[in-house]
């Protein structure tokens, strides 16, 4: 007699076999034999199932079992789902852009190229217009991690250099990109000495004005530069300026009379000389233009002939202190006699 044996194999699935047994004992003891527990038992062969012998596993074939399907049917499933899905992607999305769709035509629409699309006419262009400037590149700067004034220095090109009445020199440059800089070099000192510019800048101010004060007048370092500069004469050149060449003669002279005050055994130092010299100076410029406002006023009430006579005698006084005379600068207008 033939039994259906419904067991589980070593993967967990149920699986049936068919075994030819006198009894149903004998079909469990053929099972114990084969190391089976059947799950299930009934006499003849399942007609519905006719492929579970095929189906069934490989290490359980050899003993007649039937395993019910499941990998296989599910792996084609998966295999038909994805050329689907591969399908329907390339048709949305990996179709050349600009491609016509070809649903609903023909083999012979298919084939055929479509039309060419007419250019499009070009607007014409006025002969009068005038023609448009192209802008030249500019030249390369390559040095970009540089600094303003480094590029300056390494890109300009000096075009211009001239030289002003306090003798700055100044320098135009021009860079690459058509601007333009300005350089200003000062001139060299016209005295090298330190106690020579202190006798500069006391000697320099104009007649009748006033003289700021200049520091380091007060430094007992002055008396040995002033003795350090008699070591170098000064000399005037033929192409100083009329404003360098009179303020070295000022220096000179003011050198000599030192000289001369000291060889008389006068005891104050170059600096008290010359701050003594820069109080006289302004005392005299304040007296100086007192008197010319005591002049205008003058002339201002009673007339020019009076404001005349008023100022001879102003700088007959001014002599008598050792200040120089003033003058207003007019002039007399001449009398005429009938």
């Amino acid at each position: 007699m033939l039994f259906t044996v419904t067991y589980r194999c070593k993967t967990g699935a149920k699986a049936e076999m068919e075994i030819e047994a006198a009894s149903r004992e004998v079909c469990a003891a053929e099972c114990r034999r084969r190391g089976i527990a059947p799950l299930g038992m009934r006499a003849g062969r399942d007609s519905s199932r006719p492929w579970a012998a095929e189906t069934a596993a490989p290490h359980d074939r050899q003993a007649g079992a039937r395993p019910f399907p499941g990998r296989g049917l599910y792996l084609a499933v998966a295999v038909l789902c994805a050329a689907v899905l591969g399908g329907a992607w390339w048709w949305l999305a990996a179709r050349p852009a600009g491609e016509p769709s070809q649903v609903g035509k023909t083999a012979k629409q298919r084939a055929e190229k479509p039309a060419a699309q007419p250019k499009p006419i070009a607007k014409p262009v006025a002969t009068n217009a005038a023609p448009v400037a192209k802008k030249e590149p500019l030249a390369p700067w390559s040095d970009s991690f540089m600094t303003n004034r480094e590029m300056r220095l390494k890109y300009s090109t000096l075009f211009q250099a001239t030289t002003n009445e306090g003798g700055l020199v100044i320098e135009r440059y021009r860079l690459p990109n058509g601007k333009t800089w300005r350089k200003i070099i000062e001139p060299p000192p016209v005295f090298s000495n330190i106690c020579d510019q202190a006798i500069a800048m006391v000697m320099a101010g104009a007649a009748g004005a006033p003289i700021p004060p200049v520091p380091g007048l007060d430094s007992a370092n002055l008396d040995a530069e002033f003795l350090r500069s008699l070591e170098n004469p000064i000399r005037i050149d033929r192409d100083d300026p009329p404003r360098i060449a009179a303020l070295k003669l000022a220096v000179k002279e003011t050198r000599d009379e030192i000289v001369r005050l000291k060889a008389e055994g006068d005891k104050r130092t170059v600096g008290q000389m010359l701050s003594e010299h820069i109080k006289a100076n302004n005392r005299n410029a304040e007296m100086q233009a007192e008197a010319l406002r005591a002049i205008e006023e003058v002339r201002r009430k009673d007339g020019d002939e009076m404001a005349e006579e008023y100022l001879k005698a102003v700088n007959e006084n001014l002599k008598s202190y050792g200040v120089a005379p003033v003058s207003t600068g007019r002039r007399r207008a001449p009398t005429t006699e009938k």
